[in-house]
């Protein structure tokens, strides 16, 4: 025989999304953005899927970034170019012919590449994220919790802990709009994984622009997009290895990156890694 099961709600949860909760929680990723898509932005007409467009050659305004003439890791009279592996032919941004451990090689540049361009986009918006509210927080804005990144997840596990914008409290609680944003991003990341979705269809994965993600037209004329790109992959590995110099300053300080810059810049020669290694006192985290 057939049977039914009730589902407990909370009062604040909406009473007509209760059908929706019988349906399967991690549905095929296919099927939950199609469902997603077609209810925020209607049914689209059936189109082939477009193939996405290889990255077209350097303009002439960013030549110099690429090509076999592009700058290498070394300068000329001390690199010989037969120590450039042929793969690293210059065609991506960024590549200074240097991969020691040969990761690159059978296909490994093209495979390793999205993943340096995105893990680098997310270190520069972390390392902002834990320079900026520390810094805030020692200038005087003591209203912020958690300021120093370490202590950021407790407050996200603090059940009273809510968000504050611009000075105005929101009563949503801090774990459950990041529960929110988690969904979000699943939906945005199955998008570009599939290069199909309401913003476009056969778009590149990395550096998709139009209207949607470059509404200022930052990189509309194709010498700045590929200028851009090598500003943006370099900045995004000093933004992976500043990461992990918090990480390691904390583990060895006690401190956030904002303290020990203060401390640094009021006596450079005081208080430098050599004095701090030489030092060793034991040091308690501060903030």
């Amino acid at each position: 025989g057939s049977h039914s099961t009730q589902t407990w709600l909370p009062p604040w949860f909406p009473a007509s999304w209760a059908p929706s909760l019988s349906r399967p929680l991690l549905p095929r990723p296919r099927f939950l953005r199609v469902q997603v898509t077609e209810a925020l932005f209607g049914k689209k007409k059936g189109t082939a899927k477009a193939t996405p467009k290889k990255a077209a050659a350097p303009a002439d305004g960013a030549a110099k970034w690429y090509g076999p003439d592009r700058p290498k890791y070394l300068p000329t009279g001390l690199l010989d170019p037969a120590d450039i592996p042929a793969y690293m032919n210059g065609e991506l941004a960024g590549d200074y012919g240097y991969d020691p451990l040969g990761l690159g090689n059978k296909g490994g540049v093209e495979k390793y590449r999205p993943y340096e361009v995105l893990h680098g986009r997310w270190a520069m918006l972390g390392v902002v994220g834990m320079l900026v509210p520390e810094g805030l927080y020692a200038n005087g804005n003591t209203n912020i919790k958690g300021a120093v990144w370490w202590d950021s997840g407790a407050v996200l596990l603090d059940p009273s802990a809510t968000l504050t914008w611009a000075g105005i409290p929101n009563p949503v609680p801090l774990a459950l709009a990041v529960i929110f944003e988690v969904a979000v991003f699943f939906l945005i990341e199955n998008y570009r994984y599939q290069q199909d979705g309401p913003w476009g269809t056969g778009l590149d994965p990395l550096y998709p622009g139009g209207k949607y993600f470059d509404p200022l037209g930052l990189a509309s004329d194709p010498s700045k997009a590929d200028e851009l790109k090598v500003k943006e992959i370099k900045n995004g590995r000093l933004a992976m290895m500043a990461f992990l110099g918090f990480v390691v300053q904390y583990f060895v300080t006690k401190e956030g990156p904002y303290a020990n810059w203060s401390k640094h810049l009021a006596d450079p020669f005081g208080y430098n890694f050599l004095t701090i290694l030489g030092s060793g006192s034991e040091r308690v985290p501060t903030l």
